[in-house]
């Protein structure tokens, strides 16, 4: 199988593995060059690697570009949820010219979707303020050898070789654990001690997790990197199972102008990202007597090189007890380098530049027990090449001030850079990890780097046009969230906060097997080994600035999750003699792993952190490969003050240093965690069964007061005195409503027959007849019906009548799959409940989260949502979480769409806060297989109401297509747009198959003049909140479109549907031109049908039973425009590739750019 490395053309992706032995390589230089020596015997039927597939990697001088897997490792679009594996394979591929081979055994993540195996795993791309979602499943099998082993460490909650876990590095964001007990389960965030145990036999069924990360609105954009937290495992998960994550740029929040960030700007939207993961180079460890301190041992190196620890290494020597022989690695072939590394999935490729332009690379390193120092060489010498570095960030934090010049990139084990790169003159150049002289002193020497000659060379060819302008170093200030504000003396002397300022001295200490009984290998911390709970963890209290003195990282880089430091004292006496921290390093810089290989062991490093909102445990550590789990790792409590444990998920205490930016409190009201749910999770109540009858036309209702709106938790004031409940809401007839029903004989108060007649409302539809008494009723109810047959008043009526006879929040949740219908179904019960002081709130994606947690909390009458966001709110707060313990109605609007796999997850969560006696309600426009399953099995006391007869359109819709060559449909539909007035049509929305595509027409639409909005999902939800208002308002005539306007959204006026892209799927068909003739009123479909469509158009009429009309338009008048047009198309197709080449993709980003370029030249028109 080919792997699917990660991080894609210009992601650098750095993986070595160990290196023979000096006697090893001589032996094979003398007479095995040309030889692939045979591989060791797997232990196959121990780990599962009879089956496992072999992951090929390219040879030298391949080009980045070229490599596998560009798509996953430096994804264009959005990705914001994985599925993944953690499965046995093996590596292989050629090192050298003479036939060399490298061969290794090691687990790396399947991507489930995709049915691929990666090096690396794929890349998570997302904004401020998105969810993510890892789906984790274990597929390693524990071997036989750790039967009935106590593991080291189990007793605080770490886990053996095979099992797994996830930790995020630098994504801020809550810890996860809210007090000391031992973990049972899974509470979000940065969790660590949570187990996905390995399988026991080959054929038990894999275990999983899912693993949320909400970033918050406020953080910044960087790279981010996710692994398994226990860095010592057997199998070296941290390295080869992994993956990036990358929160995408917004410069205008944290790069204003007006802080002299212009320069910066320009350059970093030259977008190349790059990613550096490295093996380290493991050196055969002195071997102690059997049984003395083995047991205790899980160093990697033992576990590599021989059989000695214990448990035995299930990957070397046959799985022989005692065996010792480093000659028996799963490696073969001759290496000769001092290190082994793979860039971005290949040995020594080669990345293109062009001369005197900026390049921008975000460099990872995921070592093993290693540190990198990296320079650009001429090819074939030491000497400096004539490149620029600009540093900009620091582990995803800018730094105070940016961008420096630098001629190093030092990165220790899980570390990141960000700079600007540009070469001057064209060549061939050389990135090394050996420098020779070394940049921090000549004499420099240090066992834990990692040291490899040519990691990858730089093909700089001459580039077009002028050269990039220099940036002016240390020109632009960066904004600063309230977790990395500037905390060096100065800073708190503006802010007031000197007193605020607490420090304490941290220690790690390392040394030798020979002069420590436990752990016999690794550090400690402050003189003591982990454990967990820890009676006294290091504090860190909200709300104070905490400073560490820091001794100990001149051999161990130090790492703190969740949230990173700034480095606030770099001594020039702490240094080694002769040597210098170089200009990588510099008082001020924001990190979260640090390593200073150039000081002396004793000194003191001041590293300062402010917390941020979020409050709860953590833990720092060192960032060797299994350190942490052997001592060199220490709990620390982001403490609320006067808080007790559980600690809450946000601590309301304000922040010692403000922050500079403005965005929105992410402090929400204060709520505990605790995440435990009810056994079992119930789609509908668990009411005792009754038996079925059929709804009646209830009696009048009378004209007594019904609502008495005491005193409650949530008031609500009526308009008027209402009406007492009808005898309908208790009791049911034998026969339906008939079809001349008022909604006052559905048993509705006369304020709600007032409020439904002043809104246009005459009279209720079938729906509403065969639905509103059932509600009424107490009863579970299926609804379907076609679109526009008012399925939303159906059951917002009956929730608006009894919310005012017993008001409190939450009273009703209603789900929806997309983030406009929401916002619809929010506008419809404020209008139907304008006779009372109804409270609602949307929480959809896309939006602020604390804000969102705020409404909660103040708990509205009516939540409207979408199942992925409220799911994230839940878990982030149970304080939320027990505010639907109440709710009396549950409502899955566009029921057949939220039923499906992809919500069930979303939907397991939600149905575990709210109470079983409830009322569920579910609505949708199509019966499908699921709705038919759940009514037959399931839903056998719910009561159904269908007005279904299959998918249609509707009766006084005029459904035509136009017959095009593909080449001119831009044409046509200039041509046809310019003709609406005179068509008489008010309105049209124009459905695209793509996001891109819908953003490039809506770019182009722009260059010919036609006013247009464009709602798709890559847009922020405020700009697709505008541009459906500013359609809905008449505004502008057109919408263009992607599916996610194809359902549910109910807009009166619309005149016009046309199908630019068909869909690919004909249902599809049908839920596009139902967003015209609703309601009874009359509508018009034309269908865009090119050369490649026929097959799609005869789908489309064999499933709405009729052949769609041919439209006539005269070819030589609409040509008339093709030279327009075709411009128009030149220019756009120029302003959306230079938005791509800048980062922005066609997405939302993308649409602000242009909208921002447009203004430009407007100004400057107007100049």
């Amino acid at each position: 199988m080919t792997c699917r490395a990660r991080l894609g053309a210009c992601l650098l992706a750095l993986c070595c593995a160990a290196a023979t032995t000096a006697a090893a390589a001589d032996a094979a230089a003398d007479g095995a060059a040309d030889q692939v020596p045979a591989t060791p015997a797997l232990v196959e039927a121990a780990v599962g690697y009879a089956d496992a597939p072999v992951v090929q990697f390219p040879g030298p001088g391949t080009n980045l570009k070229d490599l596998p897997g560009a798509a996953v490792l430096n994804p264009r679009k959005r990705v914001t949820d994985l599925e993944l594996s953690l499965v046995p394979a093996i590596v292989e591929g050629p090192i050298g010219s003479n036939g060399q081979l490298l061969r290794f055994a090691n687990s790396f993540y399947r991507n489930d979707k995709r049915k691929e195996t990666y090096i690396f795993g794929p890349t998570i791309r997302a904004k401020a303020g998105d969810r993510l979602t890892v789906s984790l499943r274990n597929e390693l099998v524990q071997p036989e050898q750790l039967a009935g082993y106590a593991h080291h460490g189990e007793e605080n909650g770490f886990h053996g070789p095979m099992d797994t876990n996830l930790h995020t590095h630098g994504l801020h964001d809550a810890p996860g654990m809210q007090d000391q007990s031992v973990p049972v389960q899974y509470t979000g965030q940065d969790n660590i001690f949570v187990t996905i145990p390995a399988k026991r036999n080959a054929s038990d069924e894999a275990q999983g997790l899912d693993y949320v990360f909400n970033i918050p609105e406020d953080h910044l954009p960087g790279l981010h990197w996710a692994h398994p937290h226990k860095h010592g495992a057997t199998m070296l998960q941290t390295i080869t199972s992994s993956f990036a994550i990358i929160v995408e740029d917004d410069h205008d929040k944290w790069l204003p102008k007006e802080n002299g960030c212009t320069e910066i700007r320009d350059a970093l939207r030259h977008a190349m990202h790059m990613e550096l993961m490295a093996f380290g180079d493991p050196q055969p460890p002195p071997f102690p007597v059997p049984g003395q301190w083995a047991v205790d041992l899980e160093d990697p190196n033992v576990q590599v090189y021989s059989a000695l620890a214990s448990p035995t290494n299930p990957l070397c020597c046959g799985g022989t007890p005692g065996a010792r022989d480093e000659n028996s690695l799963q490696l073969s072939g001759n290496l000769s380098t001092t290190n082994f590394m793979l860039v971005n999935g290949g040995w020594q490729p080669v990345l293109d530049m062009s001369a005197g332009k900026w390049q921008r690379w975000r460099v990872l390193h995921a070592g093993v027990k290693t540190f990198v120092a990296m320079q650009i060489v001429q090819q074939d010498s030491s000497e400096p090449a004539d490149c620029d570095m600009q540093l900009v960030a620091k582990d995803g934090v800018y730094m105070p001030v940016i961008p420096r010049q630098v001629d190093t990139i030092v990165l220790p084990s899980g570390a990141r850079g960000e700079l600007l790169v540009r070469c001057n003159k064209a060549g061939t150049f050389t990135v090394t990890a050996a420098p020779d002289p070394h940049p921090f002193g000549a004499s420099f020497s240090h066992g834990s780097q990692l040291l490899q000659p040519v990691m990858w060379t730089l093909n700089v060819q001459e580039g077009k046009g002028n050269p990039d302008a220099d940036l002016r170093e240390k020109a632009c200030t960066p904004l600063r969230p309230t977790y990395a504000p500037d905390l060096r003396d100065a800073a708190l002397a503006a802010a007031g906060a000197q007193d605020k300022l607490r420090s304490e001295y941290v220690t790690f200490i390392g040394g030798s097997p020979n002069n420590y009984t436990k752990p016999p290998f690794g550090c400690t911390v402050n003189g003591k080994n982990f454990s967990y709970p820890d009676p006294e963890p290091l504090m860190v209290p909200v709300g104070q600035v905490t400073e560490w003195q820091f001794i100990g990282l001149t051999g161990h880089p130090a790492h703190l999750h969740v949230a990173p430091f700034q480095v606030t004292n770099l001594s020039t006496a702490a240094l080694k003699p002769n040597l210098t921290y170089t200009s990588w390093f510099e008082e001020g810089d924001f990190a979260d792993t640090l390593m200073l290989p150039m000081v002396v062991g004793a000194a003191a490093t001041g590293l300062r952190m402010q917390p941020g909102a979020f409050s709860g445990y953590s833990v720092m550590h060192c960032h060797l490969l299994n350190h942490e789990d052997l001592g060199c790792m220490k709990v620390v409590k982001f403490d609320c003050p006067g808080k007790a444990d559980p600690q809450p998920l946000y601590c309301d205490v304000p922040d010692a240093v403000p922050a500079t930016v403005k965005t929105a409190d992410p402090r929400p009201a204060d709520g505990q965690q605790d995440m435990a749910g009810e056994e079992g999770v119930q789609l509908f109540s668990s009411k005792p069964k009754a038996k079925k009858r059929r709804l009646a036309a209830p009696a009048p209702a009378s004209d007594a007061a019904e609502q008495r709106l005491a005193a409650s938790e949530a008031p609500l004031e009526a308009a008027e005195p209402a009406v007492a409940p009808a005898p309908a809401e208790q009791q049911l007839a034998a026969a339906e409503p008939s079809e001349e029903a008022t909604f006052r004989q559905l048993g509705l108060s006369e304020w709600l027959d007032r409020v439904c007649a002043g809104l246009g409302m005459q009279a209720p539809t079938a729906v509403q007849r065969g639905t509103i008494p059932a509600v009424l009723s107490g009863r579970d109810v299926i609804g379907v019906a076609h679109t526009g047959s008012g399925k939303t008043a159906a059951f917002a009526l009956p929730i608006l009548q009894k919310l005012a006879k017993d008001p409190y929040g939450v009273f009703a949740l209603v789900l929806t799959p997309t983030r406009e219908l929401a916002f619809q179904l929010a506008d419809q019960f404020r209008a139907l409940g304008a006779g009372m002081s109804l409270k609602d709130c949307v929480v959809v994606g896309g939006l602020d989260m604390q804000q969102q947690a705020k409404e909660l909390s103040r708990r509205p009458h009516v939540v409207i949502a979408t199942p992925g966001r409220l799911r994230a709110l839940l878990e982030m707060d149970a304080e939320l979480a027990r505010g639907f313990g109440r709710a009396r109605f549950l409502v899955l609007d566009e029921a057949d769409r939220l039923l499906e796999p992809s919500f069930e997850s979303e939907l397991a969560v939600v149905l575990q806060v709210l109470p079983a006696q409830r009322q569920t309600l579910l609505f949708s426009a199509t019966m499908t297989r699921t709705l038919t399953e759940l009514q037959s099995q399931l839903l056998t006391d719910a009561y159904h109401f269908q007005a279904y007869e299959g998918l249609q359109t509707a009766q006084k819709l005029r459904q035509e297509y136009l017959f095009i060559p593909a080449k001119v449909k831009e044409v046509y539909l200039a041509h046809l747009l310019g003709q609406l007035e005179e068509l008489k049509c008010r309105s049209a929305i124009i459905f695209t198959g793509t996001c891109k595509g819908c953003h490039l027409l809506s770019v182009l639409l722009e260059e010919l003049g036609i006013a247009a909005a464009a709602l798709h999902s890559h847009k922020p939800q405020k700009a697709r909140l505008a541009a459906l208002d500013r359609f809905k308002s008449g505004a502008v005539p057109v919408l263009l479109a992607t599916d996610v306007a194809s359902r549910g959204l109910d807009i009166p006026t619309v005149d016009l549907v046309i199908n630019y892209d068909l869909p690919q799927l004909a249902r599809d068909y049908v839920h596009r031109v139902g967003r015209t003739a609703r309601a009874g009123r009359r509508g018009w479909s034309l269908s865009f049908v090119t050369q490649y469509d026929i097959e799609l158009v005869q789908q489309i009429e064999a499933l709405i039973g009729q052949q769609l009309e041919k439209y006539e338009l005269e070819e030589a008048e609409v040509l008339k425009g093709i030279t327009k047009v075709y411009s128009a198309k030149r220019a756009a197709a120029l302003r959306v590739a230079e938005e791509e080449a800048r980062g922005y993709g066609g997405g939302a980003a993308a649409a602000t750019a242009a909208a921002r370029k447009k203004k430009q030249r407007q100004k400057a028109a107007a100049a």
